[in-house]
Order: structure tokens, then sequence, then C-alpha cells
């Protein structure tokens, strides 16, 4: 029961991995660090080198029709779990069912019923693939330090 839990978290990031990397580059383009209150003018270089150090805690994206809020917590770390997971299968059938899956799935998500017959596989097939990469996707994550799933 766990393992779904985490599995479906996962699925919720690589479902709008897009959305959250725009909130992560925005926040990273308003961010004001820390620490340069003096009534000097800042050093840009000191900015922009502060900007890159501290991670974002949390970012807010919007989804669905009626625009509701998910806060996804400690956004960098998922990001990178979703390039090394898409890295892990990237010559495999199950790491390009995936993509099809999964990029741009707000936009026009493609049923996986039509994947797994462009492909050659059955449903059934498509969501054991699917559950062995959102596994690896948990795994990952684990190994990278989000606690919250």
């Amino acid at each position: 029961m766990l393992v779904k839990h985490w599995q479906r978290v996962a699925e919720t990031r690589f479902k709008y991995h897009k959305k959250i990397q725009m909130a992560v580059d925005e926040a990273r383009a308003c961010r004001h660090p820390h620490g340069l209150k003096d009534k000097l003018k800042p050093n840009p270089t000191q900015q922009d080198a502060l900007k890159g150090i501290l991670p974002l805690k949390k970012v807010s994206v919007y989804i669905g029709r009626r625009s509701y809020e998910l806060v996804i917590e400690q956004p960098e770390e998922w990001l990178a779990v979703i390039r090394e997971t898409y890295a892990l299968y990237k010559d495999s059938p199950i790491g390009h069912v995936m993509h099809k899956y999964y990029d741009n799935y707000e936009n026009r998500h493609v049923q996986p019923e039509v994947i797994s017959g462009l492909q050659g596989v059955s449903r059934q097939t498509f969501y054991a693939w699917r559950n062995e990469f959102l596994s690896d996707a948990a795994i990952i994550a684990a190994q990278h330090g989000i606690k919250k799933f």
C-alpha cells in the first residue's frame, strides 16, 4: 500500500514535470537571496551565486480545469529524479512508452490503450511497465533524500 502511494506521488510529478520546471525557473528568476540587506548596492555576481546555491523549498503549480494548487516540496530534487529515471530507461521500450505517455500530459493526453496499441503490447503490459517505471522513480527519489511522499 505504501509503494502504491509513492507511485501515485511520483506519477503526479511526471505528469506535471513541465509545469514544475517552469515554476522552478520562475522562482529562480525572481528570487532575492537572504543576507543582502545592506544599504550598499549588492554585487550582481554575489546575487547570482547565492541564487544558484540555495535550493528551493517548494513551488506551487496549478493543474486541472479548476486550477487546483499542487504544492511540490523539493522541486529541484524531483526534477533530478525525473531526469535520472528517464535516463535509466533511455534505450528501452519502457522508456519510450513512458515518454509518450507523460510528455505533454496536460495538453494532449494520449490514452494507455493507444500507446500500447502503437507499441504492439497489451494494455496489461503497459500498466506493468508503468508500475515498474514508477517504482524505480520512487527508489531514486528516496536516494535523493526526498522523505515526504
